[in-house]
């Protein structure tokens, strides 16, 4: 629109203009493609638990014990002090919602809904593993986030309430919080918040402390001299408040029991042999889950990952650097299954 034409409008034209550049500004290709990689991840996530009858049915052992924690957590009856469980206490405050849903629903459907959160978990893990790196531009977001999507481990982890989803949720809102694209937040709030979401992260299971040293290390590493134990103290000061607000009360009732359950039976805790390096291999890197690569879904988002990167090459658009150069994509992996 040139000056003359702008002079002739009147202002109620202009003012409806500018609400629509502000809107069209907001949906980027970067957004697009972490809006459809959401959504990607949604779908199967929740058609994981309605194909496969996951949502009413009997999967393993390890959902019933935490649910079942909630359950007895929300009747009074305390984890260490009255009965043995061998993760930290955030897995029952996070299912302690479906819980008392169970009082009305009864426990089957407390269960459901429990596993339709643990779902949406594993879902908002994707959205912010796209905001981690939607800086470096459509190609990097493209790759990050559509790995989230189909990655086995994460994707059969959320079929029902296991630790490792909530973890890494929280791990990847610390991340998102704790960095400004390349750089470690200059915002001592952000690390402070980012500490908090890490600690809590660990609250649910314990691998969450490698994170949390790496995020320690790039503040002492990465930072200037003056800033360097500022930032990473604070960063710790959030982590030590977000682990021990929901830990310290079990604690504090039954310290020993609490000690032996979670310290002690994982330290002591050896497989009968020595699991294979080439079975570990697959399994990290996604090709050891059958029910995941089996065909079209797999195939679907590959072609997707490679129609979006191609449309933003041909486009003329600037390539983006490789994500792994950022100091914050070293926490887009998802974080180690354990037990």
């Amino acid at each position: 629109m040139t000056e003359a034409t702008s002079e002739r409008l009147p202002s109620s034209a202009l003012e409806h203009r500018a609400p629509r550049r502000a809107r069209a500004s907001l949906i980027t290709p970067v957004i697009v493609v972490i809006v459809v990689a959401t959504v990607a991840a949604l779908a199967l996530r929740i058609g994981q638990l309605a194909s496969l009858k996951y949502l009413l049915g009997v999967t393993e052992y390890d959902d019933g014990v935490y649910f079942g924690s909630a359950v007895r957590l929300v009747h009074g009856v305390l984890p260490y002090r009255d009965f043995i469980i061998v993760q930290p206490p955030g897995i029952c405050t996070l299912m302690a919602p479906a819980a008392l849903l169970s009082k009305v629903t009864g426990t089957a459907w407390g269960m459901a809904a429990a596993r339709i959160l643990t779902a949406l978990a594993s879902t908002a893990s994707v959205t912010l593993t796209g905001m981690l790196v939607r800086h470096r531009g459509v190609v990097a977001t493209a790759a990050a986030s559509g790995i989230m999507v189909v990655y086995a481990a994460n994707l059969l982890d959320a079929h029902t309430v296991l630790v490792e989803p909530w973890e890494v949720l929280f791990i990847m809102v610390a991340a998102v919080l704790a960095f400004d694209g390349d750089q470690l937040s200059a915002s001592r709030r952000r690390l402070a918040w980012a500490g908090v979401a890490a600690g809590f992260s660990g609250a649910v299971e314990a691998w969450a402390i490698f994170p949390v040293l790496a995020v320690v290390a790039i503040a002492l590493l990465s930072s200037a001299p003056s800033q360097r134990l500022r930032r990473a103290g604070t960063f710790a000061a959030g982590v030590a408040c977000g682990f021990c607000v929901p830990v310290l009360p079990f604690a504090a009732l039954a310290p020993r029991r609490m000690y032996q359950s979670i310290v002690s039976s994982q330290v002591n805790r050896v497989p009968p042999a020595r699991i294979p390096l080439l079975f570990r291999l697959k399994w990290m890197t996604g090709i050891g889950n059958d029910l995941v690569l089996s065909g079209t879904v797999f195939r679907a988002v590959a072609w997707a990952v490679v129609a979006v990167v191609r449309a933003h090459m041909g486009g003329g658009a600037a390539r983006s650097p490789p994500p792994c150069h950022a100091p914050g994509s070293g926490l887009v992996s998802p974080t180690p299954t354990g037990g």
